[in-house]
């Protein structure tokens, strides 16, 4: 203290407005910490969603191809599902020896995704020439009366073993797959 005045020599102002970096740093770690809880899970619906819509664009490209093929050739082609599997068949018509050849096996879904359900008759969609689809009452034979067109819409779901579903839709008039 200076003898003339009772003020201490070095001031000190006590009334800063601010934040210490300690404060700072428990902020952060406190923000970290909501984001992980909060944040976090929803990043892995995405992965989910990710997996199932890149499965998805693989199933409409097989259909896509098989209806084309049928198209082009002017024989009854086929995709065979299995229910829980991550794979699929496809066949096309032999009319001469009145069976289904194997054309190939789909390619394999990611492993998270499998095959649902559908509302195919038995597991398959079969398009002839026309690229319409139709139901095949007799799964076996190929050289049938192709007078049973598929008159309702007909769906393929697949499934994360997480729980997320995407469906795929075939239109009954024109066999368009969206």
């Amino acid at each position: 203290m200076c003898g003339f005045c009772r003020t201490p020599a070095k001031q000190t102002n006590l009334n800063k407005k601010g934040f210490t970096l300690i404060e700072l740093v428990v902020v952060i770690i406190i923000l970290g910490v909501l984001y992980f809880i909060a944040v976090r899970p929803n990043e892995s619906d995405h992965v989910d969603t990710t997996t199932l819509s890149a499965s998805k664009t693989i199933i409409k490209g097989d259909l896509k191809h098989c209806r084309s093929k049928a198209m082009q050739t002017g024989l009854a082609h086929k995709l065979v599902f299995t229910m829980g599997e991550n794979h699929y068949d496809m066949y096309y018509e032999k009319p001469t020896q009145n069976v289904w050849l194997y054309y190939k096996e789909s390619e394999n879904l990611t492993n998270d995704a499998i095959i649902f359900a559908t509302t195919l008759p038995n597991q398959q969609i079969v398009f002839r020439s026309n690229g319409k689809p139709y139901e095949d009452p007799q799964p076996d034979n190929p050289n049938q009366s192709y007078n049973n067109d598929v008159l309702v819409e007909r769906s393929i779901t697949i499934k994360t073993n997480a729980g997320t579903e995407k469906t795929i839709t075939i239109e009954p008039e024109t066999g368009y797959i969206q």
